[in-house]
């Protein structure tokens, strides 16, 4: 595939996934994560730089392995109802069997 192809189709997925609602509650509930690791570092005693940053990594990996679900699936609900999904899925699996 040539990085034109790879472009439009990663822009064309932006553009859906900015469309959903789903990824905006996602985005309100990180940042009242990142407001309540900012109290909890107030909380600790000799320690915030440290609970920032493990809290902080902690929750960009929960959040991009909860955003990669929803939109995963919102994107193969919406090719599903066009019953394109599964033809490429099929297309797919003949290549595989085929090398």
């Amino acid at each position: 595939m040539s990085v034109a192809r790879i472009y439009a189709i990663a822009l064309n997925t932006y553009r859906e996934a900015v469309r959903d609602r789903v990824l905006i509650g996602v985005l309100i509930l990180a940042a009242a994560v990142l407001a309540l690791t900012l109290a909890l570092a107030e909380l600790s005693l000799d320690q915030q730089m440290r609970v920032v940053t493990d809290l902080g990594l902690a929750s960009i990996s929960l959040f991009s392995v909860v955003v990669a679900i929803f939109l995963g699936s919102s994107l193969l609900y919406k090719r599903s109802s066009g019953r394109r999904c599964t033809s490429f899925f099929r297309s797919r699996l003949r290549d595989s069997n085929s090398c």
